[in-house]
């Protein structure tokens, strides 16, 4: 019988450090919100390690919170592993095996910027493999939305979560869904120049070329390196830059 207790006691120490180093007491698991694109209720799986604030955790100085959040960890195991997987392309196991990589590194870090637009484009590359046929990819447990609007309740002052969920929205065609997102990043952060120029790209292809015009002028006052948004605004006889106008106009009285 003591043999018996003393290994119960050894099960049940182990079982409880388990759950200390999955479950850190300084981290309060969130549940699921809002609706995915076909109307259904968010769902997913439960906390599990986490949740930590993905952007703290690179930036802090605290080495306690840094090593109870493991990042690094979750980071080479989980995160690292899903790109490994798709390296060779899309087959009915590893596209799995990934969005399962990105969902443990999502639901331990909600606004891991880079793993939330990894899952995104994940999806794109499901829709688009199965329009070109042969697999047919089903839809994931938990959509892209579904951890962007996870993402924002848990970080709703953050610019990058409704500026990956405003790029997601556009590149599956949801325009008016995208421009919300837009604006909600834009009205976190005026001066980031990504949202401008992406809402840019956005209020173009809906036919609103004035509108686009103000978002790709703040962008390039802002430095946005890319020229493509300006060019097609020019090609749209949109873009009038005056300062080339002036040249031209003094080069002719010459």
């Amino acid at each position: 019988m003591n043999i018996k207790k003393n290994i119960k006691r050894i099960y049940t120490a182990l079982f409880s450090l388990s759950i200390c180093l999955i479950a850190p007491t300084n981290a309060e698991a969130i549940g699921w919100f809002g609706m995915s694109i076909d109307g259904i209720t968010c769902d997913g799986n439960p906390q599990s390690h986490g949740p930590y604030d993905y952007i703290d955790i690179i930036n802090s100085t605290d080495k306690v919170l840094v090593d109870n959040a493991r990042l690094w960890e979750v980071d080479r195991i989980h995160y690292g592993r899903a790109a490994e997987r798709l390296r060779d392309g899309l087959n009915p196991i590893t596209i799995n095996l990934a969005w399962g990589d990105y969902d443990y590194t999502l639901r331990a870090f909600p606004n891991h910027v880079l793993a939330l637009r990894d899952i995104i484009t994940l999806e794109i590359e499901r829709l688009k493999a199965n329009k070109r046929g042969g697999y047919n990819f089903q839809p994931f447990s938990t959509p892209p939305e579904c951890y962007l609007q996870r993402a924002e309740r848990y970080r709703p002052n953050q610019e990058h979560i409704p500026l990956l969920h405003g790029i997601y929205l556009y590149r599956i065609g949801k325009y008016k869904e995208a421009e919300i997102q837009y604006k909600k990043a834009i009205s976190i952060n005026p001066e980031n120049a990504e949202s401008h120029y992406n809402i840019g790209l956005l209020l173009l292809r809906m036919k609103r070329p004035n509108d686009a015009l103000i978002h790709a002028q703040k962008a390039y006052a802002l430095k946005y390196p890319l020229n493509s948004l300006k060019q097609q605004l020019i090609d749209a006889g949109v873009w009038k830059n005056t300062n080339e106008s002036s040249s031209s106009n003094v080069k002719q009285k010459q």
